[in-house]
């Protein structure tokens, strides 16, 4: 449950690291209650930051569902159109903090 005196970020971080399988942006959202947009933002801060910690931000590549095409993971966001067959059926990347 979120405390009243955690940031944005804590809250993500720690929603991230109790979760059994990986969330969405739209799914971390609606569970926090925060803008998708802000999202974003807060986890390109938080794989910053985790960085020289013994946690970890995986990021699962959103994926093409017309051809299968994975998506580079360097970016956090979703792709809105597949550079291979041009579709637009794209799923979310899905992200979750593990243990190093």
């Amino acid at each position: 449950m979120a405390e009243p005196w955690e940031t944005r970020r804590e809250k993500i971080l720690r929603l991230l690291k109790e979760t059994e399988t990986p969330l969405s942006t739209d799914q971390i959202s609606l569970l926090l209650e925060i803008d998708r947009k802000d999202v974003y933002e807060d986890l390109v801060h938080i794989a910053r930051s985790l960085h020289k910690s013994r946690w970890q931000l995986i990021m699962f590549p959103p994926r093409c569902l017309k051809c299968g095409y994975v998506f580079s993971s360097d970016k956090p966001k979703k792709p809105s159109k597949c550079p291979k067959c041009r579709g637009e059926r794209v799923s979310d990347p899905l992200f979750k903090v593990i243990s190093r």
